[in-house]
């Protein structure tokens, strides 16, 4: 997720569909269930032979997720660092999202940043939403205590370096929550499964007719295609199937205010302490796991495409599909080679 709070506008669909293949040799049963969680919505759709649920179990760890990475739920472990001058003992959860944030951070050159919080609320994209602009000197001021170097984990600590050091981790959380869930389901031994939190995808295996699902990314509903005035053309509406992966997809277009003619999305450079201001209008990023894709989705936002380009080179298994402006302000989408093979049009 871009940072701020809630994830709804991701362009990830669910197509529940089914390509040409074969039926499964055994007869499983779909089971399927919804629910919500994290202010926003889930799904889980799997195979299994006994045809049992297990959403009560998947609502305990949401729950359990929540009391640890939840910043609306007072007493949670994040809002007790924040709370801190010094730091918080953390849970397992809190400290697989540390670990994989400050990954990340360091390989991004800080594109992504835990400690990004200040300038969330700052911009009002926060837990109190407003849309003031803040005062430049502020913005300054706020980034003494941004900079994902200035926490550290020690032991089962996490300590600050800086007393106003705050943490927020929805763009990261939804993703990590997506692949518990799906380790949960593996350890029932399910194997075949599409799980969607918030627009973030955790997917293995086949459907119930042995087929792949199929997954499709929306373009922008406003995009147009200038030269003739109709509906972005296909090339903007990509149709894919994967397995075994993660799927993030991070935007600007549906969180944003204008002020004095200017627009500020909601997507905040932590380096800069300023809304990004880039022709990037999405990004989606397959990776392994989730909790991988959802923290690059938020960096390449960040970085833009070049930038963005260059860091893959260096991560294997991870492939990103971007959808910007170009120069002339049309909307075109480019993605890395690895991207392609998974588009089914």
């Amino acid at each position: 997720m871009c940072y701020g709070i809630i994830r709804g506008f991701c362009f990830l669909i669910l197509l529940l569909n089914s390509l040409p293949g074969c039926e499964k040799d055994r007869q499983l049963q779909r089971v399927q269930f919804n629910g919500n969680a994290q202010g926003t919505t889930y799904q889980v759709i799997y195979l299994s032979e006994e045809g049992a649920s297990f959403q009560q179990e998947m609502e305990e760890a949401l729950a359990a997720i929540d009391r640890s990475l939840s910043l609306y739920l007072p007493g949670s472990l994040i809002n007790q660092f924040n709370g801190s001058d010094r730091g918080i003992k953390m849970d397992r959860y809190f400290r697989e999202v540390v670990r994989k944030g400050q990954e990340v951070s360091e390989l991004s050159d800080g594109a992504f940043d835990l400690t990004v919080k200040p300038l969330v609320d700052a911009w009002g994209f926060g837990e109190k939403r407003h849309t003031q602009v803040p005062d430049s000197s502020y913005v300054e001021e706020l980034l003494q205590a941004v900079d994902y170097r200035l926490i550290g984990i020690k032991g089962d600590s996490l300590v600050k370096k800086h007393p106003g050091v705050r943490i927020d981790a929805n763009g990261i959380a939804q993703g990590y929550t997506l692949d518990v869930l799906a380790g949960l389901l593996e350890e029932k031994n399910i194997t075949d499964y599409l799980i969607e939190l918030g627009g973030e995808i955790r997917v293995k295996g086949r459907n119930e007719a042995g087929r792949a699902w199929r997954i499709g990314i929306e373009a922008p509903p406003q995009a147009k295609d200038e030269s003739d005035g109709e509906n972005a053309p296909a090339l903007l509406s990509r149709l894919i199937s994967v397995s075994g992966k993660g799927l993030s997809t991070s935007g600007n277009y549906r969180k944003f205010f204008e002020s004095g003619g200017k627009h500020y999305a909601h997507t905040i450079d932590p380096r800069t302490g300023y809304p990004v201001q880039n022709q990037l209008i999405s990004v989606t990023v397959v990776a392994p796991d989730c909790i991988t894709a959802d923290a690059w989705d938020n960096a390449f936002m960040v970085l833009g495409i070049p930038a963005s380009f260059e860091k893959l080179e260096g991560l294997p298994g991870v492939e990103a599909f971007f959808i910007y402006y170009d120069a002339q302000g049309r909307v075109r989408d480019t993605s890395t080679a690895g991207f392609q093979d998974f588009y089914l049009n």
